[in-house]
Parts: C-alpha cells; sequence; structure tokens
C-alpha cells in the first residue's frame, strides 16, 4: 500500500467521492475522526489513505491552500543526497566582519534608545513558540508551564516571561502584544494555564493584560514508519506531530478564510505592528523584545535579523550560521559534516562558531512574504509510539521506529535582502532547557538566571514578582 499517487482515483474506486468525503468528516481537527458505518466497512489501508488526505487537507489550511502529498521517501532520499554529495562543502563560516555586538552596559546606548521608541509606539510585538510539551524532563505538560527556582520563587517559563514584558512596557512605557504558538495537543491546557495563573498560584495572564495575550495553533503532518508509511494513533486516527517551528508563518499568518485571515494576524494589522521578535519557549533569559535588538534591526533596515553565541565546542547540538553561495543559511547541526563541524583556523578556533540560538526578528512584511511560500521540508528519524492494528494496543518502540516531518523557520532567509546577526554572551541570553539533567537542564538554567539577577540586581524586577503574586518556595 502506498500513499502517494492520485487521491481521489484510489477514493473513487472504493466508492468515495468528494461529496461522500466530506460528509464523513466529523467537525474536528483534521477530520481524523469518521463514525460513519460506510468507513468503518473500508479495508485498513483505504481508511488509512482517507485519513491521511484528512490530515492534508487540515494541514494545507495551515499552509494557505492546496499542498502537494508528501512523498517522504523522495524528500528524505534528497536530504541524504544532499549531505553525501558534498554540497555542505560549500558552506563558508559567516564573516566575523558582518556579526554584530551588544552592549551589556548600564548605559543605554542611541540603539537601545531607538528600540524603546519603536517599543513605546507600539510597533513591536514577541511571539513564542511554545508548542512543546515537556516530556524529556518528566513533565506531561506544556513546556512554558515548566517551573524553575529563582530568588526564593518557583515561577514557570511562562510567568518568566511575563515578569520581562512587564518590566520592558514599563521602561518602555507601551505595551508589546504578545502571541502564544500552541500545538494541537497543549493549546487548550495553555491557554488555561493563562487564563487561571497557572491554577490560582498567580494573577490571570500574570499580570498582563488579557486583551494582549494571543494564542494560535500551528501545523500538524501525519508521521511514517520505516517504509514511509502512515503510522496510525487508533483505529480511525493517525499519528500527527507539529510541523516544525518553520510552520511559523503559515501559522501566524493564514486564517479559516484564507491568508491573512488569522486571529493573530489581524490583531497584528489592527494594532500597527511592524517588527516581530520570535523566540523559543524554553530559554528563560531571553530578552523579549530586546531594545538592543530593536535598535539594531531598525538603524540597518533588516528583513531579518539572527541572534547568536559563540559555540562551547564542536559537539554542541545547535545549527551554525554561515554563508553559501553568497546567502546567509544555517546549517542544522544534525546535517553539517563532521570535518566541517569541527574545522579550525590556524590559532584553533572554531571556523563554523556562530550557533544559532532560535532568537529572531522579523518585519511584518517579512513574515508575510515568507507564510505565502512553501518551505522545504526535513525528515528526521524518531520514536514514535503507535497503535498495532493486529493487536488493538498503543506501541511505545524502545528504538526509533519511523520519521517526523518539519520546517525550519530558518529556512526562510533566502527570501530575505538584509539579514543581520548579532552576537550575544550565553551566560545573559541562552539558557536552554532541553535535559532532565546535565547540561542544558534545569539546573543549569537555574543557575544562570540567578547569575543574570545577582549580575543586573533584582531592582526592577520586585515589582513585578508583587504583580504576577510569584509562589515562595518553601
Amino acid at each position: 500500500m502506498r500513499v502517494a499517487g492520485t487521491v481521489w482515483e484510489w477514493m473513487n474506486a472504493i466508492g468515495i467521492c468528494r461529496d461522500n468525503y466530506d460528509q464523513l468528516r466529523l467537525p474536528c481537527p483534521a477530520g481524523r475522526l469518521f463514525r460513519s458505518g460506510i468507513f468503518r466497512q473500508i479495508k485498513t489501508d483505504a481508511r488509512v489513505r482517507i485519513l491521511y488526505k484528512a490530515e492534508m487537507d487540515e494541514l494545507a489550511k495551515k499552509q494557505g491552500g492546496s499542498i502537494a502529498e508528501l512523498d517522504v521517501r523522495l524528500i528524505h532520499k534528497q536530504q541524504n543526497d544532499r549531505i553525501a554529495s558534498g554540497k555542505m562543502a560549500e558552506y563558508h563560516p559567516f564573516p566575523s566582519d558582518d556579526v554584530l555586538t551588544v552592549n551589556y552596559s548600564t548605559v543605554a546606548s542611541k540603539r537601545y534608545t531607538i528600540g524603546l521608541e519603536e517599543i513605546k509606539e507600539g510597533h513591536v510585538a514577541a511571539v513564542v513558540m511554545a508548542g512543546g510539551m515537556g516530556t524529556r524532563l518528566g513533565c506531561n505538560k506544556p513546556k512554558g508551564t515548566f517551573t524553575i527556582g529563582v530568588a526564593h520563587t518557583t515561577p514557570s517559563i511562562f510567568q518568566i516571561q511575563a515578569m520581562r514584558i512587564l518590566a520592558l512596557q514599563r521602561k518602555a512605557r507601551g505595551v508589546i502584544p504578545y502571541y502564544v504558538m500552541c500545538s494541537r495537543d497543549n493549546e487548550a491546557e495553555t491557554r488555561r494555564f493563562f487564563e487561571t495563573g497557572a491554577g490560582g498560584t498567580g494573577s490571570p495572564f500574570f499580570g498582563l493584560d488579557p486583551a494582549q495575550v494571543v494564542f494560535f495553533t500551528q501545523g500538524e503532518v501525519p508521521c511514517f514508519d520505516l517504509d514511509y508509511q502512515p503510522l496510525k494513533s487508533g483505529p480511525d486516527s493517525l499519528v500527527t506531530a507539529a510541523d516544525g517551528n518553520g510552520g511559523l508563518y503559515s501559522a501566524l499568518f493564514n486564517g479559516p478564510n484564507g491568508p491573512g485571515t488569522s486571529t493573530a494576524w489581524l490583531d497584528i494589522e489592527r494594532r500597527g505592528v511592524r517588527y516581530i521578535h520570535v523566540f523559543t519557549v524554553d530559554n528563560p533569559l531571553t530578552r523579549i523584545c530586546d531594545p538592543e535588538l530593536v535598535g539594531q534591526f531598525v538603524t540597518h533596515g533588516y528583513d531579518a535579523a539572527l541572534k547568536a553565541i559563540p559555540k562551547r565546542g564542536p559537539e554542541e547540538k545547535i545549527g551554525v550560521i554561515c554563508h553559501n553561495g553568497g546567502g546567509t543559511v544555517v546549517a542544522e547541526y544534525s546535517e553539517l559534516p563532521q570535518d566541517l563541524r569541527g574545522a579550525t583556523d590556524e590559532d584553533g578556533k572554531l571556523l563554523f562558531s556562530c550557533g544559532n540560538i532560535a532568537n529572531h526578528m522579523f518585519t511584518v512584511e517579512f513574515i508575510k512574504k515568507v507564510a505565502l511560500h512553501q518551505l522545504p521540508w526535513h525528515v528526521a528519524k524518531k520514536t514514535i509510539p503507535y497503535y498495532d492494528e493486529a493487536t488493538g494496543q498503543t506501541v511505545n518502540p524502545p528504538t526509533p521506529n519511523g520519521y517526523k516531518l518539519e520546517q525550519f523557520i530558518f529556512d526562510s532567509l533566502t527570501f530575505a535582502d538584509r539579514i543581520g546577526v548579532i552576537m550575544v554572551a550565553r551566560e545573559h541570553e541562552f539558557a536552554p532547557i532541553k535535559n532532565a539533567e546535565g547540561e542544558d537542564s534545569p539546573a543549569t538554567a537555574e543557575a544562570m538566571v540567578r547569575d543574570e539577577l545577582v549580575y543586573y540586581g533584582t531592582r526592577g524586577f520586585e515589582e513585578e514578582f508583587d504583580e504576577v503574586r510569584w509562589r515562595t518556595v518553601d
């Protein structure tokens, strides 16, 4: 059984036409469940094909129009061929002369002042990519709800972000719209977390005005087994996963009535937002709508800008900002060959050391431009729970058993005319929470956040602690 092919040919062959296909679908995400007796009488492989078509229809809405069926086998082959052919060797280190730096002194720079003025005028918004769950941290909840211990409190990551926004709003005397990108799996719980103030431990929306917080969901794409066939999550549903951080553009822009009709995008246009800071949820040191970044961005007239850090070493699992054919690109860690990953200059310093930390700023027009195009898909081998038709049970495989597809946010850089790269200090801006223990864990993030408070002093944050009613550590 192959999924690839002309969808309606085989659907018509089993008695499903466009009209009764629509009737079979339930009013739920992607039409994943079918109650019709007709559907239950269809053979299993044909049911999988119909479910696949339903999921692709739903993804097409997020992507802003029709989308070709995914030939995962071909996508995977092209990805492997690109790596094996040595095309990655065409990458060159990002020129150090083109990298901007950040001033961490307590004296505001001219660029910082420009950034504050843009925030005051309502031209700057924040988007947090918060679709992930804290499974790897032993927490089966949205990752943004994960708590860490800082300054005699245990705020969640979302609370820390609210604190930063409140502090910056007070300084700029403006309002920062806050757009929260969720996944299908965690949207309801994320909304509830904000609405109840972490279940009553804090103020609703953690002191932010509910009107400035907008939730939206990214698209989902089917997962595949090692033979490139869709995996099932139940008798009448497929395993799906979020379409990667590159799904941000279409999710933010496209809505139920077509391109430019999402609730978030209509709010962006209504407010007159010009610049959007996009970042991941798992870094509590993110300087949301950093005035220095905004000022650099506006002054240089960039379409897109990325914050970067010097890599710890060749094996640190972050992408590398570099050049390829004259353009700025990000080489994902898993796709960069070992010889380039460890290449050094005559002083022993890494050549490919400009580490990407998924901290971006874009113009609103750039996001719109990207949303109207199709970004490439990337294939990753993963361990994926699935439904076994023979036993009627869910299987949790011990080793990777399938493929997930995702789009990368940085693949949009090909559409940018002017790109900025700003080198920042790890100790001030990058404390990712990726692992339960060891490097990039809650323990390391807590220590770095504490050090940051010591560096700048807690003055200026105390009012925010009070306003969102942080829960005190016993």
